[in-house]
């Protein structure tokens, strides 16, 4: 308790009182569509996307056992290059988006409509927008939803894509891991479709979680998961690739640890002395780590005060872990992968004023995790 007795700043008498405002967003432009012509556009190219999509779905006889289309639609948005950020989302009719991309000037985003309730539902608000009465100013019903859409398209697997979209992989490239993004009500949808056309699924401890979505790796090919496209997942949110998931290296044993990290110290190509220099002031850094020794000449270890000596001081570390981020990022991949690396930089450090406490926000990549334990 002795460190936590100190009263609580009573910051009342500063505090001034104003009536809120909303915020306005800046950048975006008004619109003012001529309806006779918008409307019509947009009706037809919703009608062809959710006719395309019909299309597209598979016959049942074609499909393994087990595996049935689903009754939902993507549909793709084509937004104007200048509009402001427009939410469509309607979960309790049925309604999502996501994958809001641009590419080359072409502004997208993705809805996921459940099933023919939800196609219906979108279907009529384009019409209420083409055929409503006008208000006093002269604007049509859902003025503010439609006129920032320049159209609507089919989807493509492109516009699911999350990543640089040259990266894309083709059939060519035989199967990869790709990152299933799915909305959390719908992953054992997903998962189901996935297993039933021969996707391998990883297990589910290396599913990543975040509000509302999982995100499941698998090994696929792109056929693959353009059937999937095909049967209208509605539940598939996005695409990407399946990234390394840390915990697979923070969940091995100290000596495992520590032989990847002796590794990949030997793959590294490190630089000469005429390259930049970071400078950095906290706890110290253990210099004898192998990820670091090389960058980091014990002359330019100092210490403010030097009885404080330049070892990491912290416990379990923390200017270590930081001098490994700032030499290698974020070490899964290096650690995971037999290519030989190049580092371009080179460390200087120092102790920050006043014997470096260690504040400061905390990383939790896998660099962080291995810089900070390994010791010699």
């Amino acid at each position: 308790m002795a460190d936590y007795d100190r009263p609580h700043i009573d910051i009342a008498p500063f505090l001034t009182t104003s009536s809120y405002t909303a915020h306005q967003s800046p950048g975006g432009r008004t619109f003012t569509r001529n309806r006779d012509q918008h409307g019509p556009r947009l009706s037809a190219g919703l009608v062809a996307s959710l006719t395309a999509a019909e299309a597209r779905r598979p016959a049942p006889d074609t499909l393994p056992h087990g595996v049935q289309p689903g009754e939902g639609a993507f549909v793709t948005v084509i937004l104007d290059p200048n509009a402001r950020e427009l939410d469509l989302e309607k979960p309790k009719k049925g309604v999502r988006q996501s994958a809001a991309g641009e590419a080359n000037g072409r502004r997208t985003m993705v809805l996921h409509m459940a099933d023919e309730d939800a196609q219906a539902y979108l279907r009529e608000r384009v019409e209420r927008y083409l055929t409503g009465e006008l208000n006093d100013r002269e604007r049509p019903p859902l003025y503010s939803e439609m006129e920032p859409i320049d159209g609507f398209s089919p989807t493509e697997l492109l516009d699911l894509w999350r990543e640089d979209p040259g990266t894309l992989p083709t059939d060519a490239n035989g199967p990869t891991w790709w990152g299933l993004w799915c909305w959390d009500d719908f992953v054992d949808d997903v998962t189901g479709v996935a297993r039933a056309l021969k996707m391998h699924v990883a297990p589910e401890d290396r599913w990543s979680t975040f509000p509302d979505v999982r995100v499941v790796p698998v090994h696929a090919t792109r056929a693959q998961v353009q059937t999937m496209l095909d049967l209208n997942q509605s539940g598939l949110a996005e695409i990407g690739y399946a990234t390394d998931d840390p915990a697979i290296l923070i969940d091995l044993t100290g000596q495992e640890q520590d032989g990847l990290v002796e590794d990949l110290a030997g793959r590294i190509q490190w630089p000469g002395a005429d390259v930049p220099a970071i400078c950095l002031l906290d706890t110290g850094v253990n210099r004898a780590h192998p990820l670091i020794e090389p960058a980091l000449t014990s002359d330019d270890a100092q210490a403010v005060d030097p009885d404080w000596g330049s070892d990491d001081h912290h416990r379990p570390g923390h200017g270590t872990p930081m001098a490994g981020l700032a030499l290698h990022g974020d070490l899964t991949g290096p650690l995971a992968h037999a290519a030989r690396r190049r580092r371009s930089g080179e460390l200087w450090r120092d102790h920050e004023s006043g014997g470096g406490s260690g504040r400061g926000s905390e990383s939790r990549s896998t660099a962080d995790n291995l810089l900070g334990r390994h010791e010699r």
